[in-house]
C-alpha cells in the first residue's frame, strides 16, 4: 500500500521529496487511527462530489496540524487523499462493508475519478465479501461441551459420599458447567447466522422461480419493458437481502428476472427511467428506504426524491443538478447497471441503518 501511494501521489507532484511524501504518509496514518469515521462524506470528497463543509475542514486540518504548508484549495491533493484513506481502511478492516457499497453507488455516476484504480480493487472488494461473509457464517464450526467430572459429581451427591474435602473438585466442575453454557450460547448464535443465510436464500429463490414482481402484485412478461421495471427489481432483491452485501450472484438474479420482460432499450438516460415510475411506487420506495446524507451517496434515490417535488421533469432535472453537479440527462446507462444500482443504494441504506 505504501509503494502504490507514492506512485499515486505523483499524480498532483511530480516529483515529491522524501520529506513530503512521509509526511503525508504519516498524517494518512494517523487518521486512520481514528475510532469513528464517515465513511459516506469521504466517499463523496474522493469522487469530488461536494461533502459537508465541516467534515472536509477535519479532514483538511489533519494533514496541515502536522505541515503548515500543506494547500487548503489543493482538490486534487484532497481528492487523492481521500480515496487512499478509503483503501488504508479497507486494508485495517474498518467498516469495510460501508466502505465497498458507498464506493460502488458512486462510481457510475463520476468515472473520472482521479485514481480509477481504486474503483477497481472496492469492485473486486465487494465480490469478496460477498462470498466470504456468506461461507463464513454457513460453515461456522460448532464447538462440542464436555461431561468430564459432572457425572461422577452427580453420583456422589446421590450416594451422598460427597464430602466437604471435594470442594476444590466441585469448584472446577461448576467452572465447566458455566463454560458449556457459554459454548452452547456461541454455538446457538452461529446456527442462527447460518438460519438467516439460508432463509434468505430461500426467500431468493422462491422470488426467482415465482417471477413475480412483489411490489407491483402481478408477475412478469412480456408486456412489461426492461425500463420500467429495472429499478423496482432493484428494490426488490435488495428488499430480501438481510446478509449485506448480499450474494455474490445478485447481478445474475437481476439478469433473470430482467430476462422475463420485454427488452426495449439498451442505453436509457436518469431522467427518462424515472419519468416511467409510477408515483405509487417512488413514494413506496422512499418510505422503504430513507434518504441518508442529503442524498448525494445514493444518486437514483436523490433524483427520484427530487422528481417528487415537482411533476415537470424539466424542473426536478435541474434542482437535482444544482446539488449533484451532474447533468442526468447526461448518465446514461442500461437496465441491468441501473437495476443493480438501484439494489446498491438500497443495501448502503439498510448497512447504515444498521449501524445506527
Amino acid at each position: 500500500m505504501r509503494d502504490k501511494f507514492c506512485e499515486w501521489y505523483r499524480i498532483v507532484c511530480v516529483d515529491p521529496t522524501h520529506e513530503k511524501l512521509q509526511n503525508r504518509w504519516d498524517s494518512l496514518q494517523k487518521y486512520c487511527d481514528k475510532e469513528e469515521f464517515n465513511i459516506l462524506e469521504l466517499t463523496k470528497l474522493f469522487f469530488g462530489f461536494t461533502a459537508e463543509e465541516s467534515f472536509r475542514t477535519e479532514f483538511i486540518k489533519s494533514y496541515s496540524d502536522r505541515d503548515m504548508t500543506f494547500p487548503n484549495k489543493s482538490d486534487q491533493e484532497i481528492l487523492l487523499l481521500a480515496g487512499v484513506t478509503l483503501l488504508q481502511l479497507l486494508e485495517r478492516k474498518k467498516q469495510e462493508i460501508n466502505i465497498v457499497i458507498s464506493v460502488m453507488c458512486l462510481s457510475l455516476f463520476k468515472k473520472d475519478v482521479i485514481i480509477p484504480e481504486i474503483v477497481d480493487i472496492v469492485s473486486n472488494k465487494l465480490n469478496e465479501f460477498s462470498l466470504s461473509i456468506r461461507n463464513e457464517k454457513i460453515k461456522q464450526s460448532i464447538n462440542p461441551i464436555t461431561d468430564k467430572g459432572i457425572s461422577e459429581l452427580a453420583e456422589s451427591l446421590e450416594s451422598g459420599t460427597w464430602s466437604v474435602d471435594d470442594v476444590e473438585s466441585f469448584s472446577e466442575i461448576l467452572t465447566r458447567i458455566a463454560a458449556n453454557f457459554n459454548i452452547l450460547e456461541n454455538n446457538q448464535k452461529k446456527i442462527l447466522e447460518s438460519i438467516e443465510v439460508y432463509k434468505e436464500d430461500s426467500n431468493i429463490l422462491s422470488w426467482l422461480f415465482g417471477e413475480w414482481s412483489n411490489d407491483l402484485s402481478k408477475p412478469l412478461n412480456k408486456k412489461i419493458d426492461q425500463s420500467q421495471i429495472s429499478f423496482i427489481l432493484g428494490k426488490e432483491l435488495a428488499d430480501l437481502v438481510q446478509q449485506v452485501p448480499g450474494p455474490y450472484s445478485a447481478k445474475a438474479f437481476l439478469v433473470k428476472m430482467l430476462g422475463h420482460c420485454k427488452a426495449d432499450k439498451s442505453n436509457i438516460t436518469l431522467v427518462e427511467m424515472i419519468d416511467l415510475l409510477d408515483k405509487k411506487w417512488k413514494k413506496q420506495l422512499l418510505n422503504d428506504y430513507s434518504i441518508i446524507a442529503g442524498g448525494e451517496n445514493t444518486p437514483v434515490m436523490l433524483a427520484i426524491y427530487k422528481s417528487l417535488e415537482t411533476s415537470e421533469p424539466n424542473v426536478w432535472k435541474y434542482a437535482y443538478q444544482n446539488v449533484m453537479g451532474i447533468n442526468v440527462e447526461e448518465v446514461k446507462s442500461d437496465p441491468l447497471t441501473w437495476s443493480y444500482q438501484m439494489y446498491l443504494e438500497c443495501l448502503l441504506i439498510k448497512d447504515n441503518i444498521s449501524e445506527d
